[in-house]
């Protein structure tokens, strides 16, 4: 009987792809949100900051709003939107006019007069919870991402540095201490690459020795195979068992980013409440005419437009963070990992000799 019923469940399946499939003019749309995430990947100075906080501001935010990928984004809600207040503003108008009742009776429906001090005004705190309850969880989300790359660049500074302490060159296991430090760069880079697949830079031939990047190729999870890689390395090292547990732990660390990490990308806001806060924006939006025509007349098309850009504003910004990794520098973290262990490689040398000059002079101080 369950083999009998497996191609019902497939045949379901597969009709419901098909009803959902997008039309052509909507995969565009998404499509064009999609690539316009990367510009929201802001990295911020002291001049910015400066440019940030301008009273200006108000300035550029308003004469922006044309060009802006929000408004871009919700371009086919707006439109659906735009046509429901059209419509309802011209049946109000023609039946007020009473020409409708000559050229068509048979749409002469009751008018529907909605008070703001009754359901909509109910309706209205609900939806304003849902808004809040879902712009709140989304930005806990991308605060969590951000704090976890935080972590992986510092985590990654310090076991840089570390491993440049305790592998100085002239010591037994010094061919060891580049070799670690290219997986240490490849981690940042493929922990990217894997949060944002597809459409990730790949891998720099620069980083990694082809020997060493084939390990990557084949892994479901090449971040993950660089902190095994670096384990290995440090565990084949003549390092003492307190240095050895000290960079585990650090790599212990990273492995905890990159869990968090994944648990957030694979981990989402529960669909129903997802679902269910679309859902009645929507309707609440579709209704809203029926309210401000009895106040405004045909000035309510621009307002519930206006009204329409608020609220699905609101819903879209949750949307975009919470899926935090399209948004996030990304790239600036690698590169300013990159940059910490190239520094610290560099480094190593010329403060190898001015620890030996000190100790040197240290020797040769009198002793008191």
């Amino acid at each position: 009987m369950l083999a009998a019923r497996q191609p019902a469940c497939s045949t379901n399946r597969t009709r419901k792809q098909v009803l959902c499939k997008p039309a052509p003019a909507f995969k565009s749309l998404n499509r064009d949100r999609e690539q316009g995430r990367r510009f929201r990947r802001e990295v911020f100075d002291a001049a910015r900051w400066r440019q940030h906080r301008s009273v200006l501001r108000y300035y550029r935010h308003m004469t922006s709003i044309i060009s802006s990928r929000i408004v871009l984004g919700l371009l086919k809600p707006m439109l659906y939107m735009a046509g429901i207040s059209l419509a309802v503003c011209s049946y109000h108008s023609l039946a007020d006019a009473a020409i409708l009742t000559r050229l068509a009776p048979w749409l002469c429906f009751p008018c529907v007069n909605l008070s703001s001090s009754g359901v909509f005004s109910i309706s209205t705190f609900a939806l304003s919870l849902l808004l809040v309850f879902r712009i709140n969880s989304s930005y806990e989300r991308w605060w969590e991402a951000r704090s976890c790359w935080t972590q992986v660049v510092t985590e990654c500074t310090h076991l840089a540095n570390k491993t440049v302490q305790l592998l100085p060159p002239g010591s037994p296991c010094s061919s060891m201490q580049p070799v670690l430090l290219r997986f240490l760069k490849a981690f940042p880079v493929c922990l990217k690459a894997y949060l944002r697949r597809p459409g990730s830079r790949p891998l720099r031939e620069q980083l990694l020795q082809p020997q060493e990047a084939s390990l990557l190729v084949g892994s479901p999870n090449p971040a993950n195979t660089c902190l095994h890689m670096i384990g290995q390395i440090i565990a084949a090292t003549d390092m003492r068992i307190e240095s050895k547990t000290h960079l585990d732990e650090s790599v212990r660390t990273l492995q905890r980013a990159a869990g968090s990490c994944d648990q957030i990308l694979t981990t989402l806001l529960p669909l129903s409440y997802t679902w269910h806060t679309s859902r009645f924006l929507v309707l609440w939006r579709t209704f809203l005419p029926f309210l401000t025509w009895q106040e405004l007349a045909w000035w309510s098309l621009p307002v519930c437009m206006m009204i329409s850009f608020l609220l699905f504003g609101i819903e879209e910004i949750g949307m975009q963070i919470e899926e935090p990794f399209g948004i996030l520098a990304l790239d600036n973290y690698c590169e300013d990992v990159e940059a910490a262990i190239d520094q610290a490689a560099a480094d190593a040398g010329s403060m190898q000799q001015q620890i030996q000059q000190l100790t040197s002079q240290h020797h040769l101080l009198p002793s008191t």
